[in-house]
């Protein structure tokens, strides 16, 4: 996962949708059988945050020396415990909701417990441990909550991200191709089986650049665990040994063309100009609801309707900013997290006031202002209405 740069807080980010789940036959879709479809309707600018949730928890992170964060790819959490990775740190740190720093994971090094490169995390919550999927070497290293080593585990092949579901770990092969998935134990990290994705419909763009465009997490876990891959706009999930698709996105006008390689370098600026979704990743699934990250932004749905719209920004009421990188919160229901750099913030927010804008102060934005520039990152907890 790339680092966003600055312009990404304030005109892109990458995430989600509220979309429907009523089932269809295979007369409506016959590319698809036994999934629900869903379809964009619309794609507009901004998303007030308030329409979809409900006003949102400010958590500013607390700044010494060992908690400062440059990048966010993934949150879980376990009751009042927030678990933030960094992987350009290859680090692990643990909050408390109020944003206190209580523990952290940087073990730096090659002898047991160490790593040189840590690249994804989930949570064993029955077991209160970390367990960090790292790839220099590549391994499983389990801590618990206070960051104390306890074992490792070596890894046959290499994997780039994996999500856990009570005692199995789905591991994404680091492959040429985007459609293996090892099955591992948690207790000691054998593969047990080994999941295959449906042949892709698209040709393969040429070049390995096109598979570093998505920032968002093609697994995530909230109250089921759900699988998604670039160039593939169905969601699926595991059902005993099967992958099987749950949901078809109907992106309209938004759908990537068949001959992906005709564009060649050109391949992300023309998704970008023409706004065709790539990829679909951060997906979270809660009631009649759906949400999910693409590379043109956020797309929000209600099963009920079975239409979506896609927005480019989310806009933060309390903040008065439009961007921000969301994240789901792992184990969650349905809960995201929005972080940001409170310097950006703050820059944008004085840009606007210098320019006249009507900025409506709120007690979020006035304690934001008050952070210092060199403050580490904030996080805004939402839930879904």
């Amino acid at each position: 996962m790339k680092l966003q740069e600055i312009s990404c807080y304030i005109i892109t980010f990458s995430l989600l949708v509220m979309i429907g789940s009523c089932k269809v036959s295979k007369a409506q879709h016959n590319s698809v059988s036994g999934v629900d479809i869903l379809k964009v309707a619309s794609y507009e600018p901004m998303l007030t945050d308030t329409i979809v949730f409900h006003p949102c928890k400010f958590i500013a992170l607390e700044t010494n020396d060992i908690s400062l964060i440059k990048n966010i790819s993934r949150v879980y959490r376990d009751g009042e415990k927030l678990f933030v990775f960094d992987p350009f740190l290859s680090k692990l740190l643990v909050f408390n909701e109020q944003g206190k720093y209580l523990s952290h994971v940087r073990a730096i090094g090659r002898g047991p417990g160490e790593y040189l490169q840590a690249i994804d995390f989930c949570l064993d919550v029955q077991k209160k441990q970390i367990i960090i999927l790292c790839d220099r070497p590549s391994k499983l290293v389990y801590y618990d909550y206070d960051g104390k080593f306890i074992r490792e585990t070596s890894l046959v092949r290499y994997y780039n991200y994996f999500v856990q579901d009570d005692s199995l770990l789905y591991c994404h092969q680091l492959l040429k191709t985007d459609d293996k998935i090892d099955v591992l134990s948690v207790a000691d990290g054998h593969i047990v089986n080994s999941l295959s994705f449906p042949a892709l419909e698209y040709k393969q763009p040429q070049g390995e650049h096109i598979r570093t465009f998505s920032m968002g997490n093609f697994f995530t876990r909230g109250e089921g665990v759900h699988l998604t891959r670039q160039f593939d706009n169905c969601i699926y999930t595991v059902v005993g040994t099967q992958l099987i698709p749950t949901h078809y996105i109907d992106m309209g006008k938004h759908t990537l063309p068949k001959s992906l390689d005709s564009y060649g370098v050109d391949f992300l600026q023309e998704c970008d100009r023409n706004k065709y979704v790539c990829s679909i990743s951060d997906v979270v699934e809660w009631e009649d609801k759906l949400l999910f990250s693409t590379n043109i932004g956020l797309f929000v749905g209600d099963k009920k309707s079975e239409t979506m719209k896609g927005y480019q920004i989310l806009f933060n009421s309390q903040l008065w900013f439009g961007g921000g990188n969301i994240l789901p919160v792992g184990n969650t229901k349905n809960q995201i997290i929005v972080y940001n750099d409170p310097f950006m913030v703050k820059t944008i927010l004085r840009d606007g006031m210098n320019r006249g804008v009507n900025i409506v102060e709120t007690d979020m934005m006035k304690a934001l202002m008050k952070m210092e520039d060199d403050a580490n990152k904030v996080l805004c907890l939402y839930e879904l209405r």
